[in-house]
Parts: structure tokens; sequence; C-alpha cells
């Protein structure tokens, strides 16, 4: 895949996945969508398809914890997801904390 400089960012819970968008070359990210289902494979369907789409470089997911560090009851369910970007899609994925990510945005 040609670098693209483009990042698909998710924000995962149990029953949706926020989709973000952004350019790494002008620094700009807005919300793209909303995955509103608790099955995993119509989640994962979707975001094949804008993969094939957007043609991103990395995939970025965020992952929750208390502000010293030690994992929120969703962390594990966010790592897992992460893991499984990586295992459908053979491409990279960073996992950024979240922590006050609501305060900057």
């Amino acid at each position: 895949m040609p670098e693209t400089q483009i990042v698909l960012g998710f924000d995962v819970s149990l029953n949706r996945v926020g989709v973000a968008i952004g350019n790494r070359i002008t620094r700009d990210a807005r919300p793209l969508m909303q995955i509103n289902s608790p099955d995993k494979q119509h989640r994962f369907a979707e975001i094949a398809r804008l993969i094939s789409a957007w043609e991103p470089e990395t995939l970025v997911v965020g992952v929750p914890s208390h502000p010293d560090g030690a994992p929120l009851p969703n962390t594990a369910f966010c790592l897992r997801f992460a893991n499984q970007l990586r295992g459908r899609f053979s491409m990279p994925v960073a996992e950024v904390n979240e922590n006050y990510s609501s305060v900057v945005a």
C-alpha cells in the first residue's frame, strides 16, 4: 500500500465503534462515521470497506486507562480489538492513551 499519510482512528465500545480520519501532513482529523453494531463480523466488514476506500497507512485505536496507567474495565477489550485489526488487515496499528482526549477535543 502506498504512503498516503492517512490515518483511521477507532474509539471502541461494546456496542459501537467511532471512526475518525486524519491526515499526518495537514495534522487535521475529523469524525468520519459510527458503526452501531455489537456484531464483530459486521464491524470488521465496515472497517474493511473503510480501509479499501481511504487506503490509510496506519490504524489507531484509543485505549482507556486511569491517569496512573492502571487499566479500566474496557482496556482489555480495546487492546484485543487492536490485535484483531493487526491480524485481519496486516497493517500497522498504533494504540494510543485516550486519557483527556475529550478535554483536548
